[in-house]
């Protein structure tokens, strides 16, 4: 703005006038501050972290034993279609496998051309491992239709929380479904959950901040 350059609560003129010792001020506290928390840190506190054993379950790796057999779908929730890519167990290449499993929405997210990324991990993952997974696109974004009025709006909230109840009624659902994703994922993974749907039995958000303010 008129030749500044703003850096946290404070500017400087792109010349090199301005405030620039009090960033160098406060740039050699906080290295300092840096160096006395490391200082404080324990001798062999690190090997000590590198000898703990790890739990059982963090080699768990379950085999594969199902196909991914793939299908679009445009789902009907609160007023508006959601674009979804959904990957099943199945018996062979484009046959899906009888019965009902637990699903996952693995993303849900306004990134529409992410999907086939989505589709070929965690959508191959957990379906070849027995889960119904879906990668679906925010409203308004990609296929969907709706509204588009602003990251995790009410509708957009909303119809998640609907899609989880849509997936648990389908006859491929054994009626557990969970969520997961990162960054926005992550985000709508936990805004979906604080609407407490019925049938949402476990959340794994990652990578998402933990407040907007």
């Amino acid at each position: 703005r008129g030749g500044e350059v703003m850096i946290g609560s404070m500017s400087a003129t792109r010349g090199g006038r301005g405030r620039v010792p009090q960033l160098a001020v406060r740039v050699a506290a906080a290295a300092a501050v840096v160096v006395t928390l490391v200082t404080l840190v324990p001798a062999g506190s690190a090997s000590a972290a590198a000898r703990t054993p790890r739990p059982s379950w963090w080699s768990y790796a379950r085999p594969a034993t199902y196909h991914q057999v793939t299908t679009d779908l445009q789902v009907p929730v609160g007023g508006v279609s959601l674009e979804c890519e959904l990957s099943r167990p199945g018996t062979a290449p484009g046959k899906a496998a009888p019965g009902r499993f637990p699903a996952l929405v693995a993303g849900y997210t306004p990134y529409a051309s992410e999907i086939a990324s989505f589709t070929g991990s965690d959508g191959a993952y957990f379906s070849t491992r027995g889960y119904a997974v879906l990668v679906c696109v925010v409203p308004r974004c990609g296929s969907s239709t709706g509204t588009y009025q602003c990251c995790l709006s009410p509708e957009e909230v909303r119809a998640g929380a609907q899609l989880v109840e849509w997936i648990a009624r389908r006859p491929w659902s054994d009626g557990r479904v969970g969520m997961e994703g990162s960054s926005y994922g992550g985000m709508t993974t936990m805004a979906v959950a604080a609407l407490r749907p019925a049938h949402l039995v476990a959340i794994a958000p990652q990578q998402f901040p933990d407040s907007w303010y």
